[in-house]
């Protein structure tokens, strides 16, 4: 991948070990979105930021956890409402 062929990332995963990276059209091989595994690299996000690639938090692996509670839930719960 060559300098400029990112548009911007956004990590996932329980640790944010991996990002999917949507890749310019101007990049060879055209627009695309690519999932990366990573090393950990804490300087990784500003050297990201400084070269212009907007960089998306996702969800945390509790944030996933309490939100896929909460789907459960509202079917359950959705359901016993007319007794």
């Amino acid at each position: 991948m060559s300098e400029g062929s990112i548009e911007r990332v956004r990590y996932f995963g329980p640790e944010r070990k991996s990002l999917m990276a949507s890749v310019k059209h101007t990049a060879p091989g055209g627009a695309r979105t690519v999932k990366v595994n990573l090393p950990p690299d804490p300087a990784l996000v500003e050297h990201l930021v400084t070269h212009g690639v907007a960089v998306e938090a996702g969800q945390t692996e509790s944030q996933r956890v309490g939100r896929a509670f909460m789907i459960q839930a509202s079917a359950v719960l959705g359901g016993h409402a007319g007794l």
